[in-house]
């Protein structure tokens, strides 16, 4: 080609308002996106990592998404919007978000929560649950170290509260 991606970039963005650009690489040019795209691909890489970028960028869909007082979540996308605030989430993060908003105010033990998202009953090493939560009080919490919504209940497990 006669012209640079980051060129393309540019001629793209100033021509199609607001459509996300991924630019694939060859190998051993680096991952920025100093070029002027939304996503930048380096080979190689698999097709379902190119399904998920692609999924990523498709505008929301409100029938898959839940919502309980300022907490947005869209299932597809695995983000979360609290605030004005956006995060991307893991698909555990996601799946334990998703379990906390169908039951907001209710005690979620600690053994309910291992089984539904990791799907399995041992309960021996707990500490995988406390990362996670951990990571979603993260993306959920204006404070992480003061949660206001996802709530600690000592010795029992976790809650969401939501404010009325």
């Amino acid at each position: 080609m006669r012209t640079s991606g980051s060129r393309l970039c540019r001629t793209a963005r100033a021509n199609l308002d607001g459509v996300p650009i991924i630019l694939i690489s060859p190998a051993g040019t680096g991952s920025d996106t100093a070029n002027g795209s939304t996503v930048n691909l380096v080979q190689p890489f698999t097709a379902r990592k190119l399904v998920n970028r692609v999924h990523r960028l498709l505008p929301g869909d409100d029938r898959y998404s839940l919502q309980a007082g300022p907490i947005k979540l869209n299932l597809v996308q695995r983000k979360v919007k609290v605030y004005g605030r956006e995060s991307r989430l893991t698909p555990k993060q996601a799946k334990l978000l998703e379990l906390f908003m169908h039951n907001p105010g209710k005690l979620l033990t600690r053994k309910q929560l291992i089984r539904e998202v990791w799907l399995t009953d041992y309960t021996g090493d707990t500490r995988t649950l406390d990362v996670h939560m951990s990571w979603l009080r993260h993306a959920v919490e204006g404070n992480s170290k003061k949660p206001q919504f996802l709530r600690t209940i000592r010795g029992m497990g976790y809650r969401l509260d939501i404010p009325s």
